[in-house]
């Protein structure tokens, strides 16, 4: 009978886990809102669309000594199936690029904690979008 109790026991603190993981998913999402990261990129399978163009984003990336180029950001739909949480941390802080020589724009400028967040909602990001090519 104890050995049935732990087993219950462990499987009502599974169950209470799931809701926190879905919490910590929102809370990257609404990292990514914050950071204004869909200034370049889309999420199509979280329905976030890209902001609208500010005329002084140029300005601000040589002020703070990043680069640009003519390289359209992808749409993150299913950027958790093709790089793994390592992978997106160091690219977004700028550590490592990708296999064209291409580095991210900017520096992520965020907390451990925000970065955490975040990290969990793009390594979770498992289905391209439904207008990409890789489906």
């Amino acid at each position: 009978m104890p050995r049935l109790a732990i087993v219950l026991a462990a499987f009502v603190a599974l169950l209470g886990l799931w809701p926190a993981a879905e919490a910590r998913a929102e809370d990257g999402k609404q990292v990514f809102l914050k950071k204004e990261c869909n200034e370049c990129h889309t999420v199509e399978s979280a329905g976030i669309a890209k902001l609208p163009a500010k005329d002084d984003e140029a300005e601000a990336d040589e002020e703070e000594g990043e680069e640009e180029d003519d390289t359209k950001p992808p749409d993150l739909s299913g950027v958790g199936k093709k790089h793994d949480r390592d992978w997106i941390a160091k690219f977004i802080q700028k550590k490592i690029e990708t296999d064209k020589g291409k580095k991210h724009r900017k520096r992520f400028k965020g907390s451990q904690a925000e970065l955490e967040a975040l990290l969990g909602f793009l390594a979770g990001l498992q289905t391209p979008a439904a207008s990409s090519s890789e489906k």
